[in-house]
Formats: C-alpha cells, sequence, structure tokens
C-alpha cells in the first residue's frame, strides 16, 4: 500500500502534464487550409517583352497535400497571353525549418492573334521556409515541357520560382 501512495501521486503529475502539453502547433499545410498567392514578374515571349500579373488559389486536401489553380495576364506586347494552370504540390511538412517541396502542373496558354494556344505540363520542386506561420517564402525549380506542337527553338524550359505565400 506504501508503494502505491508513492507511485499515485507520480502517475497523476505525469496525466496533468501530459494533458497540459501544448498540441502541435497549426502549420499553413495542414488539412483544411487555403493559400492565395499574387505573382508579379517579367516574361520574354513571341518576340516581346510582357509584365506579368497572376493569382492563384490552393486547398490542403490533406496535411501537405494541397491542389491549386492559378492564372495569370501577360500585359504591354502582343500577342496577348492569358495562362490557367490547375496543379498538385506536396509539401514535407514534417521536416522542420526547411520544407522541401515536390509538385506537378498543367498549364493552357490562350494566346491572342494568329497564334495557337499552347498546352504544357511541368513539375517543380524546392523548399519553403515558415511552416509557423501564415505567411511562408518559397524558392524552387521549375520544369516545363511543350506538349502542345511546338515551333519554337527549345520546346522545354527551367526557370526558378521565388514564392510568398499567406495561408488561412
Amino acid at each position: 500500500m506504501n508503494n502505491l501512495r508513492r507511485v499515485a501521486p507520480s502517475c497523476l503529475l505525469g496525466a496533468v502534464l501530459l494533458l497540459a502539453a501544448p498540441a502541435s502547433a497549426d502549420t499553413p499545410f495542414d488539412q483544411g487550409k487555403i493559400r492565395i498567392n499574387l505573382a508579379l514578374g517579367m516574361a520574354s515571349g513571341f518576340e516581346h517583352q510582357y509584365f506579368v500579373v497572376g493569382a492563384g488559389v490552393g486547398y490542403f486536401v490533406f496535411d501537405g497535400l494541397e491542389a491549386s489553380v492559378a492564372g495569370d495576364f501577360w500585359l504591354g506586347g502582343s500577342p496577348s497571353v492569358t495562362r490557367v494552370s490547375p496543379g498538385i504540390r506536396y509539401v514535407f511538412h514534417f521536416v522542420p525549418v526547411l520544407q522541401p517541396y515536390a509538385g506537378v502542373f498543367y498549364r493552357h496558354w490562350f494566346v491572342g492573334g494568329n497564334y495557337a494556344d499552347i498546352d504544357t505540363m511541368g513539375a517543380r520542386g524546392g523548399v519553403v521556409w515558415g511552416s509557423d506561420r501564415a505567411f511562408s517564402l518559397g524558392i524552387g525549380v521549375v520544369y516545363e515541357q511543350y506538349v502542345s506542337e511546338c515551333n519554337a527553338n527549345s520546346c522545354s524550359f527551367v526557370y526558378p520560382e521565388l514564392v510568398v505565400t499567406v495561408t488561412f
């Protein structure tokens, strides 16, 4: 009986500490979170320079797994260009500090004038920092390949991406 009296307070203290332990912190990549992003930049194509304005939204269907759609408008050149791109991305949310990500996407280019529309597919990968905040910063690389007829010198391209996102 004496042993039980010594062990019981220890068990009670352990149970209280366990219940009082903070739950795992929310991350921007948790199931049900919504991500929005805005894009500004420059691009060249069709022998012109363009100013690019875009936006996107993503929804985390499972922890780390995001389904998204994005669009952008190329301004200041001819022909007009509008792109729409659905995609899937997985963020390795359980990795501390810098979370790697990988994803795939399809992109349809609506091209004005006498140009045919363009379809591409691609993959992306990189790292995200800021998993304990509503804001995060990502840097990575994108590979994109034409799937429609290609009359360009190169039918695939690789480019860097810098992403700032807000998640709620």
